[in-house]
């Protein structure tokens, strides 16, 4: 076994690979002195508040590395269940804006 299959037992190589791109646009940003919104407040990103939720929501249609955080989102479906991912709260949101995005591509 691979040390990159060994790190999460059971994660599809392609949810390691989404995770592998995320980091890197997230490493890329902030050696440009940025920081993803998620990173500065994370606790707002699981939050139960419907306000507090908005707020992120609203923050992540912002952010520079929101596609490859979908990706990863879709790629690992268990790791992204709770918490706002890509300015998506709800999984099945994510599931719809995929569907409409690889039609219009």
């Amino acid at each position: 076994m691979t040390a990159r299959a060994g790190w999460l037992l059971g994660v599809a190589v392609d949810a390691l690979t989404a995770r592998e791109r995320l980091d890197n646009a997230i490493i890329d940003l902030v050696e440009l002195g940025q920081f993803p919104p998620c990173h500065t407040e994370p606790d707002a990103w699981f939050s139960d508040s419907p306000t507090v939720i908005e707020t992120a929501v609203a923050a992540c249609l912002r952010c520079p590395v929101i596609h490859q955080c979908r990706a990863y989102a879709l790629a690992d479906p268990r790791t992204s269940r709770y918490g706002v991912w890509a300015s998506t709260p709800d999984p099945r949101q994510r599931d719809v804006l995929a569907r409409y995005e690889s039609r219009s591509a």
